[in-house]
């Protein structure tokens, strides 16, 4: 009997190795969210199990031996919100580093009862999506811009844009913050036609998995947000791990990306995270038979380092570098249908940053975050025409009959930012605390356009003078322009919180200096927050938002120098409501008062004057049900009007991006460790689009051609859209290797959605532009 009982030890023991193989770990830190002080002695539960952990002296919690598969962490802490971690995925032989926790603290007067983690961090028009959240979501490709673009008041072009319009602001009135420093060309090809240079650009420049947390706020936010007047989406980059190294390399139809996360070898406590990718999209336009696009490419190399000095000092740098080339040439035009895309493109455009965050716990209670940053945007655009006459708009049998004028119009920019942001929080106690900021920032702008010879723009003005042609002839003398001069921007704030009984009160104020203008701004904000109960809450919040002149507009004249920051003033209540701890009811309705908008003096497009002004008003609605029991769900629906008037003789018209009815519904299953499904089914009426009339006319070299008479702008509106996507994620574990493959089709019954009536000037008629079915796939491996 000894014999037997001794093999069996010793089977034991071999066989512990192997078991300790398919075992992983959980690291972590929880901090408060206002002082980022570590949260000692917190509590946390892996759900489903019996196992978990309390935070050290340092915040840092472990919990050792789980497993393989994907889990959920429950952190709690006396006079705090609970909170739920998602999507922890243990692999063997791994420490999973979960991303910095933030606890909030609960009212005072309602402590004792069990209030949500989510009521009780709500502010007005406020959301959030976790790293997972984003890459899964269905049709985007894991872009955070698309993800974005399905939530309440977001207005977007779907197919083939990304970029979003907020509560009947422009795509570019938003304010994207990359760890905390403004970076406005997020997106990678930008422009092409008229058009599409106001739709924003097509594909964001982070890859799927790389955004941490993205925090969105659509309207009502705090002081320590400026520069721009209608939203804000604060976008972290996911930091290294610093225990455990991961190397991936993937593929999919849009080409190859690499990745390293984890420690550096080189600096104690200090994690590196590098991800880069090099897309040529010529091979997937094939797929989808949209050739006549052009031949786009792309590349993007981020790179971010974290480092703890100690417990109270954390030191993060990031830098990106990012280019695009999108070339449309005759051989282009040659794949469409007809002439009616018969425009040419040369855009070669770099995208760069540097940036330092250095966050430094300066008591216990106290916290002072410096951001240093230096970035730069290089760009080149020519944009010329191709045309065949006496075919009727029809393209001719060989591209060697084309008619073809390169160059017509030619563009270099060159903006340089170097800028120093510090923020300093201070929890006073009994639900109080303080905040104030300074930013500076200089902006060094080269410009130069160059019209090569006269142009002509096929369409007039309902108002223009009887006599006057039926089409505009554009010389170069009035849109040719140079522009180089730098100014420095600077910015202060201050926010004081507290809460007494069930209420909350937010007050800030915000000074900014526009360097270029030289005139100062006040922009005073409030937020009044009332807890119903431990479920609901009740948010009151208004404030007057500034937002300076895009560069692209200062540059066209050094009169434009002289124009005011636009002023939006905004008012918002809200009620956010939660069913059990899964479910949460978001009602928002807004009205905001637009002032002093930028518009153009004349049609050569050089010089603007701020007589414009408007109006947006609407309601949104979210129903959201958070990933729990491997189920989550999101329905939003938004109705919204919005107005302009440039006070030049066409009254008030539609704003380019007034959408009434928008509707969005998205779920997601996790059927096992293995395999996710998630889908999507989005609808928006049409954007708004000139009504006008047709005339024809004889050019001076005696060819027929066409022109709209303008007869009310925005009056008419392009086809509603809507699209329905699925996704499907799998994971295999072999070993340390582990083989993940996805599945992401996006308009799935082919629907050709609209973003574009192009007209054109060879038929006299529109034709709808826009795309169908793309469908996505990969495989990344990951050791």
């Amino acid at each position: 009997m000894k014999i037997y009982t001794n093999l069996l030890a010793i089977c034991l023991l071999f066989s512990l190795p192997a078991l300790a193989q398919h075992q992983g770990h959980i690291e972590g830190r929880i901090v408060d969210d206002i002082t980022k002080q570590p949260m000692i002695g917190a509590d946390i539960v892996v759900l489903g199990t019996e196992l978990g952990a309390a935070a050290n002296s340092d915040g840092i919690f472990r919990i050792d031996n789980l497993p393989e598969d994907v889990y959920k962490l429950r952190i709690s802490y006396i006079g705090y919100e609970d909170y739920v971690e998602t999507d922890v995925l243990v692999v063997r032989g791994k420490t999973t580093r979960v991303p910095e926790i933030l606890l909030t603290a609960s009212p005072l007067e309602i402590q004792a009862e069990t209030i949500s983690e989510e009521v009780a961090t709500t502010r007005p028009s406020r959301q959030s999506f976790q790293r997972e959240e984003i890459r899964r979501n269905p049709g985007t490709s894991g872009d955070v811009l698309r993800a974005v673009g399905s939530l309440p008041g977001v207005s977007t072009s779907e197919g083939e844009f990304s970029a979003m319009s907020v509560r009947g602001g422009g795509v570019y009135d938003n304010l994207i913050l990359i760890d905390n420093i403004p970076f406005e060309k997020i997106n990678h090809f930008e422009g092409g036609s008229a058009e599409q240079e106001t739709q924003g650009g097509r594909f964001s420049v982070f890859t799927a998995g790389l955004i941490e947390r993205a925090t969105f706020y659509g309207g009502g936010f705090g002081a320590e947000y400026g520069r721009k007047g209608a939203a804000v989406l604060d976008l972290q980059v996911k930091e290294g791990n610093m225990k455990s190294p991961t190397i991936t390399g993937s593929y999919d139809l849009l080409g190859p990306e690499i990745n390293y996360d984890g420690p550096t070898y080189l600096f104690k406590n200090t994690s590196l995270m590098l991800n880069y990718r090099n897309f040529d999209l010529r091979s997937a336009l094939e797929i989808i038979d949209q050739e006549d696009f052009g031949d786009p490419t792309m590349a993007d190399l981020v790179i971010k380092t974290s480092t703890y000095l100690n417990p109270s000092n954390h030191i993060s740098l990031l830098g990106l570098h990012s280019t695009d080339r999108l070339l449309r040439a005759p051989r282009n035009v040659m794949k469409g249908d007809d002439l009616v895309e018969n425009d040419l493109w040369d855009i070669d455009e770099t995208r760069w940053l540097v940036g330092l965050n250095w966050r430094l716990l300066t008591g216990k209670k106290s916290v002072l975050h410096n951001t240093f940053y230096v970035r730069g945007n290089d760009r080149f655009r020519s944009f010329g025409r191709a045309w065949a006459d006496g075919l009727g708009g029809q393209l001719p049998d060989d591209v060697s009959q084309l008619g073809v004028r390169n160059d017509i119009g030619v563009q270099n920019q060159d903006e340089r930012e170097i800028g120093l942001k510090s923020d300093f929080h201070y929890a006073v106690g009994n639900g109080k605390t303080i905040n104030i900021g300074v930013e500076a920032y200089s902006i060094d702008l080269q410009y130069d356009y160059t019209q090569n010879g006269l142009d002509t723009l096929f369409e007039f003005s309902a108002n223009a003078d009887p006599g006057s042609e039926q089409f505009q002839v554009l010389d170069p003398a009035e849109t040719n322009y140079q522009f180089s001069d730098e100014a420095l921007n600077i910015a202060t704030y201050a926010n004081y919180d507290f809460s007494f009984g069930r209420y909350l009160l937010s007050s800030g104020l915000r000074y900014s200096f526009s360097g270029f203008s030289q005139k100062h701004f006040l922009s005073p904000r409030l937020r009044v927050g009332y807890q119903i109960s431990a479920k609901t809450t009740l948010n009151l919040a208004g404030g007057i938002y500034y937002q300076k002149p895009l560069n692209q507009v200062l540059v066209r004249s050094t009169l434009n120098k002289d124009l005011s920051d636009e002023r939006s003033i905004h008012t918002i209540l809200g009620i956010h409501h939660e069913f059990g701890s899964d479910y949460r009811l978001s009602l928002e309705g807004y009205y905001k008062r637009l002032e002093d908008l930028i518009v153009p003096v004349n049609t050569s497009g050089r010089e603007f004057s701020n007589e414009g002004e408007g109006w947006s008003s609407g309601f949104d609605a979210m129903l959201l049900k958070r990933f729990t029991n491997k189920f989550y769900g999101q329905m939003s629906y938004s109705f919204a009007a919005s107005k302009r008037n440039d006070n030049d003789g066409f009254g008030e018209y539609n704003s380019s991006y007034f959408q009434p009815h928008n509707f969005a519904i998205i779920a997601g299953y996790q059927l096992n460790k293995q395999w996710f499904f998630s889908g999507r089914w989005k609808y928006a009426v049409g954007r708004p689009k000139d009504d006008f009339l047709v005339h024809e006319i004889t050019t001076a070299t005696g060819h027929t051609r066409y022109t709209r008479e303008i007869l009310e702008r925005n009056g008419g509106r392009i086809p509603d859209f809507h699209v329905l996507s699925m996704r499907v994620d799998y994971r295999k574990q072999f070993g340390r290797l582990a083989l993940i493959t996805f599945f992401d089709l996006d308009n799935l019954y082919n629907r050709q959605n609209v973003y574009e009536d192009r007209f054109s000037e060879l038929t006299g008629k529109e034709k709808g532009l826009g795309i169908g079915f793309v469908g996505n796939g990969g495989f990344k491996l990951e050791f």
